[in-house]
């Protein structure tokens, strides 16, 4: 930072000025504090030849110029570096010959228990400003560069104030001066001499370059090349020719920039104008779905209208409809006032015993239809079993004992045919439920080569999909298992032997964790066995006898598991595979071709649960062809039977509805308990006698026809009334039903109407109501057509929106696009 004002008296004091140089353990400067105060002033420095004026002078470079630029002695004539770092802060002075090795070594005062300290205190009269610059050096090995580092201070300083009693440790010194205001400590000699020369105004990094040369100059020899080299900058033709390459670069892209924006402002219009035709899409768009929304209210307006005109026409209607039932039971009043007359004037001529005979007549009449009736069932069903039809008492009563008879055999035949059909919809069951087991494990073994049932693939599937890996990093046993085919005869024998280890699931060790927290805190709905088969606890077993099932079983070659199912094989399944006989009741742990196991000598084993060749339970090896030929077999067999069984129930339920058909039958018959309920013949001779009576009495009589006569016409009359009543009050019921039915469409219209908010329901009725004809042509509105106009106009409604949205997306690709 240069300084704008120097308040000096004289130009020869100006600028920084060494004011002291002091070194301690510097070369041969040993022990003590060694000073040099030029105050400010030009010195001489003086002596003879190895009294070390090169060395003071190294170490004032050393505080100014950056160490690998330093050639030290250079003062002293050197051409190479016959001096080093090391060299003065260990102290060299002399070199002698190894007693050993004859070769020269040098000879140090000071080792790697001393420090060595470098300190110049500068100080600027105009301003009135101090500034220290330190280095302290540490030896750490006789054959590397000492530690340093660096110390600036705004005061004056000295060696024996500041660089000493701080212990045992430099870093406790160097700790100590951080921590003192006005001093600062660096670790670097880039960022120590950035803030020195920003402290004395040192601009130019040639300057001191400068120094170093004229400091230790012996010769300046071409005096024009040292000028130019050390006191002329350099021009800065590269940066001027890059200046000018900026500038040109800043008019092209000033110049393309304008361009740009041209070519942008044409883009642009087109895009505006796009952009406003979208706008007016999207208003459009937005108008016809409020228009759609408003729809229900709106239908529900018009029918609301329209209900309320036939509401009224219908009140009218009823109104009248009342008034003419009033008139036609005031007619019927006055026509059974004149019956009533008619009926006493025809008792006084003989009509009361001509009541009584009709009043009979019409009572033996009915029963004898009644009984008739009863009688052609109770016939039909004699003649469907096969019974005689009763003609007296004596016959009827033989046919209800049949029927007793009959009754309790049907009873008996019906829960022998209830009980076979019961027994064969269990079987029926159970083969399905076999089926359709034995139909998802051939479909599960089609998708993959191992032969593990469809239950264990499931829990494995869950717990692979719970560690989140590979089903296949979770084998089981038997998939990596399978008996050799030169001991196919031996196949039954191992997987008998071998069936509960083979469905166990193979753990990893780096998997065990997940997949033992997930078995812990699940219901797996089945049983699951499985090891932490870690590649440790697999060593090879013991080798294995020459009949030993070992030797008949093959491990998949590139399993992982390889070593550790080797192993646990020996351990586990080493038994001797014998034929019987002597040789099995002689050996401790052997099995049969049979199937028979014999362990530890004592404890013996034989599962005939299922066929020791039922391939369908096999679980070993990694092909599953035999296998799936064996169940697809199994399912054949039980689809057969079950069709089998499915006809065998369609006979049955013939049978029982046969059976059922007879109970019924004779239930019918066994219903009727005397024969009168079914003789309608003495019904009918006894009618006949009354009919003849009523004729004699009637023949007899011309006033009693003529009032006759006139009875029977009122009564037509009567029943006309009658009619007509019923007819208008039925009328009148359906116009009521329908006036409750519209006021009941008008209130649910008018609530439908009301949930519409009303700001804008005006605006968007109207719009509605202009688009009617767009949408409905010349279709007219009515209560019963509402809704489906309601519909047609929706629909033609959603396909404007359609087609709008297809013009607003076509219309934002176009913007789109033009903006890309």
């Amino acid at each position: 930072m240069q300084k704008k004002f120097d308040f000096v008296s004289s130009d020869d004091m100006a600028g920084f000025r060494l004011q002291r140089f002091e070194v301690l353990n510097w070369g041969t400067f040993h022990k003590n504090i060694w000073t040099i105060c030029p105050e400010g002033q030009s010195s001489l420095l003086t002596g003879d030849i190895g009294s070390g004026k090169s060395t003071l002078v190294d170490g004032l470079t050393s505080l100014l110029v950056p160490p690998q630029k330093i050639i030290y002695n250079k003062a002293a004539g050197a051409e190479s570096r016959e001096r080093s770092l090391r060299s003065y802060v260990y102290g060299y002075f002399k070199s002698e010959k190894d007693a050993e090795t004859l070769s020269p070594r040098s000879i140090a005062l000071r080792g790697n228990e001393n420090y060595s300290v470098l300190l110049a205190s500068f100080f600027n009269e105009g301003f009135q400003e101090r500034v220290t610059l330190a280095q302290v050096f540490r030896g750490r090995d006789i054959h590397q560069s000492p530690d340093r580092f660096y110390v600036i201070a705004n005061r004056d300083l000295s060696i024996s104030e500041a660089f000493s009693r701080f212990g045992k440790e430099i870093s406790d010194l160097k700790k100590r001066l951080a921590r003192e205001r006005g001093i600062k400590v660096f670790d670097s000699f880039t960022q120590y001499a950035t803030e020195f020369k920003r402290r004395m105004g040192i601009e130019n990094a040639q300057a001191l370059d400068l120094f170093y040369q004229t400091v230790s100059m012996k010769s300046v020899g071409n005096l024009t090349d040292f000028v130019r080299q050390h006191m002329l900058e350099e021009p800065p033709v590269q940066e001027r020719i890059e200046g000018i390459c900026r500038q040109f670069d800043d008019l092209n892209r000033a110049h393309e920039a304008v361009l740009k924006a041209r070519r942008q402002v044409e883009m642009l219009t087109p895009i505006a104008t796009e952009t406003e035709r979208f706008r007016l899409l999207e208003a459009e768009i937005s108008g016809l779905k409020q228009a759609r929304e408003a729809l229900y209210a709106f239908f529900a307006g018009q029918k609301a209208d329209l209900l309320e005109r036939r509401i009224r026409t219908r009140k009218t209607a009823y109104d009248k409809m009342e008034a003419s039932i009033l008139s036609i039971r005031a007619k019927l009043e006055t026509l059974r006032s004149e019956q009533r007359q008619l009926e006493r004037a025809i008792s006084e001529n003989g009509g009361r015993r001509l009541e009584e005979l009709t009043e009979l007549i019409d009572k033996l009449t009915s029963d004898r239809k009644r009984i008739a009736a009863k009688a052609e069932l109770y016939m039909r069903y004699c003649k469907d079993l096969k019974l005689p039809c009763p003609s007296d008492e004596s016959s009827f009563l033989d046919n209800r004992s049949r029927a007793a008879e009959g009754k309790n055999s049907v009873v008996r035949q019906r829960e022998e045919i209830q009980n076979k059909q019961v027994e064969q919809r269990v079987r029926q069951k159970e083969i399905d439920a076999e089926a359709a087991f034995l139909a998802t494990e051939i479909e599960s073994l089609k998708g993959r080569r191992s032969n593990i049932p469809y239950k264990n693939m499931m829990i494995r599937a869950a717990i692979a999909g719970a560690a989140g890996v590979s089903e296949d990093v979770l084998p089981f046993a038997g998939e990596l298992l399978k008996v050799r085919d030169s001991e196919a005869k031996w196949e039954g024998a191992a997987e008998r032997l071998l069936h509960n280890f083979g469905l166990s699931l193979l753990v990893p060790e780096e998997h065990y964790a997940a997949v033992a927290s997930y078995v812990d805190r699940t219901h797996l709905e089945g049983r699951l066995v499985y090891f932490r088969a870690s590649a440790e606890r697999g060593r090879h077993a013991a080798s294995a006898g020459p009949d030993s099932l070992l030797r008949k079983i093959e491990i998949m070659p590139d399993t992982p598991f390889y070593d550790w199912l080797e192993a646990e094989l020996g351990r586990r399944f080493d038994y001797a595979c014998c034929a019987g006989g002597e040789e099995f009741r002689r050996l401790g742990t052997a099995v049969t071709v049979k199937g028979q196991i014999k362990t530890g000598g004592l404890r013996h084993e034989k599962d005939d649960r299922y066929r020791i060749d039922d391939r369908s339970r096999y679980i070993l090896g990694w092909n599953n062809r035999e296998k799936l030929l064996t169940l697809q077999d199994g399912l054949d067999k039980l689809l057969e039977r079950s069709r089998e069984i499915g006809q065998e129930l369609q006979q049955l339920d013939r049978k029982r509805k046969t059976a059922d058909g007879a109970w019924d039958r004779l239930q019918g018959i066994l219903s009727i308990e005397t024969f009168a309920e079914i003789d309608w013949h003495s019904l009918a001779v006894h009618t006949a006698k009354l009919e003849e009576e009523k004729r004699q009495i009637q023949a007899g009589s011309d006033i009693l026809r003529t009032l006759q006569a006139e009875s029977e016409k009122k009564t037509a009359d009567i029943r006309a009334q009658e009619e007509l009543l019923g007819h208008r009050q039925a009328n009148l019921g359906k116009l009521e039903e329908g006036l409750n039915r519209d006021e009941d469409l008008m209130q649910a219209s008018k609530e439908t109407l009301a949930d519409y908010p009303g700001d804008d329901r005006e605006r968007r009725f109207t719009q509605l109501t202009d688009m009617m004809h767009d949408a409905l042509g010349e279709r007219k509105i009515a209560i019963e057509t509402c809704d489906n106009c309601q519909t047609q106009m929706r629909g033609w409604l959603q396909r404007r929106i359609d087609n709008e949205e297809d013009k607003s997306r076509r219309s934002s690709g176009q913007i789109i696009r033009a903006m890309q």
